[in-house]
């Protein structure tokens, strides 16, 4: 998951394994900026959720 302070204004997202970029929409961000926010591991992440064309609706979302 990216996470650079300069893309929170733009949005989170996440690389995939086959090297495409999901971008989350909104309470995504929102889930992300928590998560990342009261976690100290953020090498890996899990995600599920609806893929709908180049975003993702998040339904969880969890740091590893």
């Amino acid at each position: 998951m990216c996470h650079d302070a300069r893309l929170r204004k733009s949005g989170y997202g996440v690389s995939t394994a086959d090297n495409k970029y999901l971008a989350f929409v909104a309470a995504g961000n929102d889930q992300a900026v928590a998560a990342l926010k009261t976690s100290k591991k953020k090498e890996k992440v899990k995600i599920t959720g609806e893929v709908d064309g180049e975003t993702i609706k998040v339904s969880s979302l969890k740091l590893q």
